[in-house]
Formats: structure tokens, C-alpha cells, sequence
């Protein structure tokens, strides 16, 4: 055998031959890998568990579809449809908690009322509850038309139609009227008198 293939020969024993330490760093690298795993499988599980535990009704009471379920094949079956009476507290849950419906500032009206004491001035403070944002939007654009109904309403106002609580409630309620008019298809819920001061 010549030298040059000795000195191949050499160089593919070399090549073959493992490192030393170099597969000990791969199996620590695995065995953590592997712990982290396990440990989020764990973690899952009892988040879940806490989460099925609150979403089941208390011993001796029955969720709603518990009852006698149909089959597709119109059979009935005892013990209902488990799955589906457990759906909702778990989509319930998962679902982010609603906003409350936005109010939009109407302003500030002084108006001067007829009454047959002399001058008397009310001033009211008034916001709009609608829909959601959309509805809001669409309220801000309008309130200058809105403004100017409001104007109409109150002008016509006397120092009696303000005194009680009920004749300010249906003042609101006529308020809100206008403003349906304005944004139909019940994208207004009510009208907030939010300050009213009778001198």
C-alpha cells in the first residue's frame, strides 16, 4: 500500500470517529427539550381541568340539554348531548368582556321658559346612548341637525314641564324620539339628561 492511501485511509477513520463530549451536549439540549415539554403538558392540563371544573353545573343539578336527546336516526337517548351544554360557558369564557355602549355629548342648552313668575332659564346637559361605535360615529356627523331639534323641543318648554322627575323623563323620552328620527333603526337606546340646573 502506498502512502497516499494510508493517509486516505487515516483521514476516513478520523472522519468517522466521534468527538468526544460533542453528543453529550446534544443530549442535555434533548432532555431539556423534552422537560420543557412535559412541563407545558402539565400546565395545560390543569388549566383545563380548573376551567371544565367551573364550567360544570354543582352535583345534583342539570345543565340545560341534559335531558333525553334525538339521535339522526330519531331514536332518543338518555343523558343528552354533553358536549354541546358545555359549549357555551366555555365559549362565554373565552369571549372578551362586552364594552358599555358609548355615549355621545349632545351639549349644553340654556333656554328661557315661559312662565308667568317673569324670566325663568333652565339649563340641560344632554348625551346620547347608542348602538356601538359605528352608530356613535354616524351620531357625531348628525349633531348639528340633532342639536337643532333639540332646540325646537325646548324652546317650547314652561317652568311646569321641568319640575318633576316624570315630566323630565318624558321630556327625555321626546328627546330621544328626535334623535331616532335622525339615526333610525334603533341605533339610539336613550337620552341622558346628565345636568339640569332651574333658576
Amino acid at each position: 500500500m502506498s502512502n497516499a492511501a494510508v493517509s486516505d485511509v487515516a483521514v476516513d477513520e478520523a472522519a468517522e470517529k466521534p468527538r468526544p463530549g460533542g453528543s453529550g451536549k446534544v443530549l442535555v439540549i434533548l432532555g431539556l427539550v423534552n422537560t420543557v415539554g412535559v412541563m407545558a403538558a402539565i400546565a395545560l392540563a390543569v388549566v383545563m381541568g380548573t376551567r371544565a371544573q367551573h364550567a360544570a353545573p354543582p352535583a345534583g343539578e342539570h345543565a340545560a340539554g341534559t335531558g333525553p336527546a334525538v339521535g339522526a336516526d330519531g331514536a332518543r337517548r338518555e343523558g343528552g348531548d354533553k358536549s354541546r351544554a358545555e359549549a357555551p360557558a366555555e365559549v362565554a369564557s373565552s369571549l372578551p368582556p362586552t364594552a358599555p355602549p358609548p355615549n355621545v355629548p349632545i351639549g349644553e342648552f340654556v333656554v328661557r321658559l315661559s312662565s308667568p313668575e317673569g324670566e325663568r332659564y333652565a339649563r340641560f346637559v344632554f348625551e346620547a346612548q347608542v348602538r356601538g361605535q359605528p352608530e356613535a360615529d354616524v351620531l357625531k356627523q348628525q349633531l348639528p341637525e340633532v342639536r337643532d331639534r333639540f332646540i325646537g323641543v325646548l324652546t317650547d318648554l314652561t317652568v311646569d314641564a321641568v319640575r318633576s322627575r316624570a315630566e323630565l323623563d318624558a321630556l327625555k323620552a321626546r328627546l330621544a324620539k328626535e334623535v331616532r328620527e335622525v339615526l333610525p333603526g334603533g341605533a339610539v337606546r336613550t337620552v341622558f339628561l346628565t345636568e339640569f340646573v332651574l333658576q
